[in-house]
């Protein structure tokens, strides 16, 4: 009985010195009770985006169309730091949409914000001033040498 209380006190001390960063168990205990504990990138990602990123303050699920291009943005610079393994359990969990999984959702929001960029850049097009008061000038140098050589034909009884 000593013992086990002993083994339960270095475990509890063990896990409070421990990282959860790890890929590799954090805790392994090799008794007839074997206790492991695992806290992969994969699931720290599920937890945080299925808790903090879906899920406003109150707890309510975020709606796919009104997540944020700010929130997206976070969400998937952590979803790319992923290695290709943890990627692949993270594409493979369900979202809450009923029949999407987690990379059905990033893949829609990626086509949605980059839509957004795409059309937010092209009505940005604008003339800066000095291009502006170029075709200004052109136009009039055009119309004045136009109303020129009309007034040259007219003088000259060319026209009437």
């Amino acid at each position: 009985m000593l013992k086990l209380l002993f083994l339960a006190a270095c475990m509890f001390c063990t896990f409070l010195g421990g990282s959860s960063r790890n890929a590799e168990p954090v805790l392994t205990i090799e008794n007839p009770m074997q206790i492991s504990l695992v806290l992969s990138e994969s699931e720290e990602f599920l937890q945080y985006y299925k808790e903090e990123f879906r899920k406003d303050n109150s707890g309510k699920i975020i709606n796919i169309c009104d997540i944020t291009y700010a929130s997206f943005r976070e969400m998937y610079a952590k979803y790319i730091a992923l290695n290709d393994e943890d990627r692949k359990v993270v594409d493979s969990n369900l979202d809450y949409e009923e029949g999407y999984t987690i990379k059905n959702s990033i893949d829609t929001l990626l086509d949605r914000f980059s839509e957004a960029q795409k059309s937010s850049s092209n009505s940005k097009r604008t003339l800066d001033q000095s291009s502006s008061i170029i075709v200004i000038v052109v136009i009039a140098v055009f119309g004045m040498s136009t109303i020129c050589v009309f007034f040259v034909l007219k003088n000259g009884n060319i026209i009437q």
